[in-house]
């Protein structure tokens, strides 16, 4: 909340009041006026505000008069104009200024200058005495301004506490003992972490959240310090594997600093209008006795005027701020906002004014910080491509795919292949950065291709295929889990810890090409789909019914990868399972599968008639068939799949030409078009096109999930100029661009938003996941230098593709 506090000459308002009290009134000569205003800027759940003012003369200083005032009785709303004298016969004058209360109606009887508030008042940080000094004009008006922001606690808490600017909710925190995070070279070790988080409401409010921060510092005594800048990165600030004089940045030691072994800095959007700007601080095991660090940051809503403007809090103002004064010598456990000493809410008072030195979103043309925006890339020698990503209840992000050669993620994040084309799975945190890759495969080509977080067990489980005759998966104890090879290609399922190694891992198929695309986990148990070719193929002790060429595959394994259950559908073409989701309702779990069938299929998918389609088919937890639909026609090709809330599902994907769904024909400009359908128990109940309107054959569906408001988050590829009905069109800055869209199916067009980066050449989207407060994360891959996704930028030092993935929030922003 913010209130404008404006001492200034209105000559005819309201007459003086007499001067009053212990020092007398002031000399006929002394004569002067003093208006006070006091303007509510923002106060939208405020009907009254109290005051109590007093203006003082002279050294030793004499009481010129007193007030209590109110401002729904001087003024309207949270505003109010009062007209007072001042003593022109001394060189300076003092008006003293104190919030007694705030109040959401009316205050028909404040009380006289001095007494208690009035009963009612909303909760709100007292900013404390507000007083400056003017010389009074004994010939005309006199101005002076203040600018007060009043805390009120926030109704969400990040950490533990939290305050409210107004329409930003903010929090804070230092934690001594967030665990063993950021590498010293031989492994992860103690870190401690200075957290801070603000969140802009609700999109109704219109606000913005802006960080800011000033260095961090810690000072050991007699000159031993280390000077943090957090507008670094993001990421890791010292690269282990360059020369000991390059490699920090963003760092500076004084006096033979040597306490810290690597320092993070990450800051990202979180969704629905959050940002967060943490500083991880590599410790160890080192003596910090006599050691404390020193920060202070605050919030703006950027949006509106006033406030700490891109950082700047003016000279009249009196705005708060968050101190870190922490003693890391005694330091233990996680220290909230306001919940001790060591991280407060403090004020700036009139007259001090302050610049920060660091902004996020970054300040144009300021102090602030490059970089910044949640994206993330990878590098290889060669390529490498995401092709699956989950995210974790605590906001880390999980990307899987292949690499050749080296992969490396920076900070002495990286890995060498086995040999061939490789799979990985690596970790970005929230804290830290980038946190662990972990490999897998052999001699041949091992690609991962699925990947979901399995809460019940804290780690994930990670699917795809290999060509090698003994896949490798890494495990702690550097022994890793191998799996054999019948022939071809073999899908493989794994646990992998979430601290970066395998936890095990399980073959399946034959002398065919067997792999699994996708996968989900619930209750503790892993639900696949993909496809196998072969009549001698085992999954988990279970050998499917195979009908001929390739066919696709469903099936369930326990905890320890033991199979649980197995279901098969094919035809005598190309059978596939792209993609499965779950919904659980009671005990109950429930599996949406999509994928591509030809004529006459038999297992789960008979009776879906004579001619080549796509399907949709849900599951209950034995495999069997609850309800199935074909979808689309032979040219049509599902690649992704989410439940509704209520049990129904989406799948989407790509066609030419035509596709029916029900009664809904959806018809092409010639070349691949994008569609979403969605079906229940009942049927078809609606399908949506986007694409190109002339014969490009770019545009892709590849990834889907549920947006939590009854609709999904499709991520994939477009093609020149691809329109999204109402939502507009995207017009590809190269051969192919990623997008990311939204569909409501409640909207007779369908289509909310759609959003699209890249480049002049090549690049996509292969999946996305929900990150927990409607936006999303999606991965994929960009060959383009640079590649742009919003007011981010990735470049690329070689000719082949690298992997990325990048945050969107629900409403499209990047």
């Amino acid at each position: 909340m913010r209130l404008a506090i404006a001492l200034t000459a209105l000559t005819a308002l309201l007459p003086a009041i007499p001067a009053c009290v212990d020092g007398g009134a002031p000399g006929t000569d002394g004569g002067g006026r003093l208006d006070l205003a006091v303007a509510a800027l923002s106060l939208d759940d405020v009907g009254d505000a109290v005051w109590d003012v007093q203006v003082d003369d002279g050294d030793p200083a004499h009481v010129v008069w007193t007030a209590r005032l109110t401002a729904s009785g001087y003024g309207a709303g949270g505003s109010l104009s009062y007209v007072g004298p001042c003593d022109a016969s001394v060189a300076e004058n003092t008006v003293r200024l104190r919030l007694i209360g705030i109040y959401a109606d009316a205050v028909a009887d404040a009380g006289a200058f001095d007494a208690a508030a009035p009963d009612g008042t909303l909760a709100f940080r007292d900013p404390g005495p507000l007083s400056r000094a003017f010389a009074c004009d004994p010939n005309g008006d006199t101005a002076v301004r203040f600018d007060v922001t009043v805390l009120r606690p926030a109704e969400q808490g990040f950490f533990d506490i939290g305050v409210d600017f107004d329409d930003v909710f903010c929090s804070a925190k230092y934690d001594c003992d967030a665990g063993d995070l950021l590498d010293d070279g031989g492994g992860r070790a103690a870190t401690q972490v200075l957290g801070f988080t603000c969140f802009a409401g609700d999109a109704a409010s219109g606000a913005s959240a802006a960080l800011y921060l000033d260095d961090v510092v810690i000072d050991c005594g007699s000159g031993v310090t280390a000077t943090v800048d957090p507008g670094a990165g993001p990421g890791n600030l010292r690269d282990l594997g360059a020369d000991a004089g390059s490699q920090w940045s963003g760092v500076t030691f004084a006096g033979g600093f040597d306490k810290l072994f690597q320092v993070g800095v990450s800051r990202a959007a979180t969704g629905g209008g959050g940002l967060f700007w943490n500083v991880a601080l590599g410790v160890g095991d080192a003596d910090l006795t006599g050691c404390t660090l020193t920060a202070r940051g605050t919030a703006d809503d950027a949006a509106s005027p006033g406030g700490a403007q891109d950082g700047v809090v003016p000279d009249e103002a009196v705005y708060p701020y968050v101190l870190w004064q922490v003693d890391l010598g005694t330091c233990a456990g996680n220290h909230a906002l306001d919940a001790a000493t060591d991280v407060t809410t403090e004020f700036f008072d009139v007259g001090e004014g302050w610049s920060f030195a660091h902004g996020y979103p970054p300040v144009e043309g300021g102090g602030g910080g490059g970089g910044g925006l949640a994206i993330t890339s990878l590098t290889a020698d060669r390529t490498s491509e995401a092709n699956a990503i989950a995210v974790d209840p605590e906001g880390n992000v999980y990307i899987a795919g292949f690499f050749d050669t080296t992969i490396d993620f920076g900070g002495g994040v990286t890995t060498n292949a086995f040999g061939g084309l490789d799979g990985f799975v690596a970790k970005w945190s929230p804290v830290s950065g980038w946190a662990w890759v972990a490999r897998l495969g052999g001699s041949g080509q091992d690609v991962a291709q699925g990947l979901a977080w399995d809460a019940d067990a804290g780690d994930l489980v990670v699917v795809g295929y290999t060509m090698s005759t003994t896949a490798h998966f890494d495990g702690a104890d550097s022994a890793p889990h191998d799996i054999g090879n019948a022939g071809g290609a073999d899908a493989f399922i794994a646990h992998l810890g979430a601290d970066g190694y395998w936890r095990s891992a399980a073959g399946g198929g034959g002398t065919g090409f067997d792999g699994f695309r996708s996968v989900v986990t619930s209750g503790g148990n892993a639900y696949v789909t993909g496809h196998f070719s072969s009549a001698d193929a085992v999954f988990g002790g279970f050998t499917p019914s195979w009908s001929a060429g390739q066919d696709v595959i469903v099936a369930s394994y326990d905890a320890q990868l033991g199979g649980r259950w197995i279901a098969a559908a094919g035809s005598t073409a190309s059978d596939d399972g792209y993609a499965i989701a779950a919904h659980v309702d009671g005990r109950a779990v429930s599996l949406a599968v999509t994928g591509t069938i030809g004529a006459s299929p038999t297992g789960f998918l008979s009776g879906l008639g004579t001619g080549a389609t796509g399907f949709l088919a849900v599951l209950d937890d034995t495999g069997a068939a609850t309800w199935k639909y074909r979808g689309g026609a032979a040219t049509t090709t599902p690649r992704a799949v989410a439940f509704d809330d209520v049990g129904g599902a989406f799948m989407g994907g790509s066609f030419t030409a035509s596709a029916g769904f029900g009664g809904t024909f959806l018809n092409s400009a010639g070349g691949a078009d994008m569609f979403v359908a969605h079906a229940t128990s009942l049927g078809w109940t609606g399908a949506w096109r986007a694409g190109s309107d002339d014969t490009a054959t770019g545009d892709q569906i590849y990834g889907m999930t549920a947006d939590g408001q009854g609709g999904v988050l499709v991520a994939g590829f477009v093609g020149a100029t691809a329109s999204f009905g109402a939502a507009g069109s995207l017009t590809a800055a190269g051969s192919l661009d990623a997008f990311v869209g939204r569909l409501d199916p409640d909207l007779t067009n369908g289509w909310v938003w759609a959003r699209a980066g890249g480049g002049e050449l090549a690049d996509g989207a292969y999946a996305i996941a929900g990150d927990g407060a409607g936006g999303a994360w999606f991965s994929g891959f960009y060959h383009s230098n640079p590649a742009t996704f919003g007011g981010a930028t990735l470049t690329l030092d070689r000719q082949f593709n690298a992997g990325l993935a990048v945050h969107i929030g629900g409403d499209g922003s990047w």
